[in-house]
């Protein structure tokens, strides 16, 4: 399997809460990795190919301070995992300083770390 991604994915310890433009649905979902173009959810809902996403993404930034930050994206993928489902989100922009500040510090941090 080619390894697609475009920007180094790093782990961190946060909880989504989705909702689904598509369908007006709303659920938490726990989030495994992240990288300035998307991140990866776990969660008891499925989500469609393509279904667009807003995401209140709640974290400790990188001096363990609880934070917030809001994207929005597009399910790339969802597969059955287990008893739940895992999907990778593209987001609709990059993460940046200009963006969502907080979360585009903790990545960059990240990535030095695990360089």
């Amino acid at each position: 399997m080619t390894n697609k991604r475009q920007h180094k994915r790093v782990t961190i310890k946060s909880v989504g809460d989705i909702f689904c433009v598509d369908d007006n649905r709303r659920f938490k979902a726990f989030v495994g990795g992240i990288s300035r173009g998307g991140l990866e959810i776990y969660s008891q809902e499925t989500v469609n190919r393509d279904c667009r996403l807003k995401i209140s993404l709640s974290f400790l930034d990188k001096d363990g301070k609880p934070t917030v930050e809001n994207l929005t994206g597009q399910v790339r993928w969802c597969a059955p995992f287990q008893e739940a489902y895992i999907a990778g989100i593209q987001f609709d922009v990059l993460v940046d300083e200009d963006t969502s500040p907080a979360l585009a510090d903790y990545i960059e941090n990240a990535e030095r770390y695990f360089a």
